[in-house]
């Protein structure tokens, strides 16, 4: 990131504070993290609500939650330093310096199956440039790069998404997933009413592919009577993974994250032949608020080839 003094050089001490102190939600957290003695952290947050004439924190047990004049501070805090960050760095971009930052948010699948090999390729041609990765639910992940917090996403979207610019995308079927072994396991494709005769391990509605299942399985439950079978929900894709590999349970994502427990003969992909469930969709997005410097640049277009060599693979 942006060193510290270049920023002191841009914009006052009270804003960085502010921010710091927005995400640790305490005074004490945004000194440690600056490096400064907590009474400057206040007084200059003071100074700043003075300035405004408002309260930017409201204080919860220990912690200082932002008002909402805070969080209308917040977004623009972000956006400001960001852009700053960019700048700098297209500023070493020209100065020829052969380093650089570049921030990915992205969701549990992506991060497991795609973003090591991916970040791995891109650092043995530009060892210099330091990739942080951010991991986090398809909401949070839209948040990020609306809020300008990453350069790039890569996360399942129904369309939806705010605050981000289209690179490229790639259309996933969902299928059902089951351990070696079970009933479904032989089949070449299989429907949702043969799945519903089984225990059932689901996405949440908080993931783009949980949206998706509880919708059409919903829809077949209320057209047609079904036998009350266990099931059990979860926000970790991995978790619902784990939780079929030992049971007649059914999962149901895409093709991808599974190439490991398929290379290690645990768990089969079943393709659903149901024409009326909906494919997910794996974006690449750049952030909407912000020009990208060189570093991102190449590692979007590194990315972008990663993602079609690997989706072309799997065809």
């Amino acid at each position: 990131m942006m060193n510290l003094k270049r920023k002191v050089l841009f914009y006052a001490p009270a804003l960085r504070y502010f921010v710091a102190v927005a995400e640790h939600q305490s005074i004490r957290g945004a000194s440690r993290e600056l490096n400064v003695a907590s009474s400057a952290v206040n007084r200059h947050l003071l100074k700043l609500e003075r300035a405004f004439g408002v309260k930017f924190f409201d204080r919860v047990g220990r912690n200082l939650k932002l008002s909402e004049p805070g969080h209308i501070l917040l977004r623009h805090a972000k956006r400001a330093l960001a852009d700053l960050d960019n700048a700098v760095a297209s500023i070493e971009d020209i100065s020829g310096l052969k380093r650089g930052h570049v921030s990915v948010a992205t969701v549990e699948s992506v991060a497991d199956s795609l973003m090591p090999e991916m970040v791995r390729s891109f650092q043995k041609k530009y060892p210099g440039i330091e990739i942080e990765v951010q991991i986090g639910s398809a909401a949070s992940v839209t948040e990020r790069l609306a809020e300008s917090e990453c350069h790039l996403a890569i996360n399942f979207t129904t369309g939806e998404d705010k605050g981000g610019v289209e690179i490229c995308s790639f259309e996933l079927p969902v299928g059902a997933i089951v351990r070696k072994g079970h009933p479904l396991a032989s089949k070449k494709t299989c429907s949702i009413e043969e799945c519903l005769a089984f225990p059932l391990a689901l996405p949440s509605r908080t993931l783009s592919v949980g949206r998706i299942v509880h919708q059409l399985i919903e829809r077949i439950a209320s057209e047609q009577e079904f036998l009350q079978l266990p099931r059990v929900q979860s926000n970790s894709l991995r978790f619902v993974r784990n939780f079929v590999e030992n049971d007649d349970y059914v999962a149901f994502q895409t093709h991808l994250g599974l190439k490991n427990e398929e290379l290690l003969g645990k768990l089969v992909f079943v393709p659903l032949d149901d024409n009326a469930i909906k494919v997910d969709n794996l974006v690449l997005m750049r952030s909407a608020l912000q020009e990208l410097s060189l570093a991102p640049l190449e590692f979007a277009a590194h990315a972008q080839q990663c993602l079609e060599d690997n989706m072309s693979g799997a065809n």
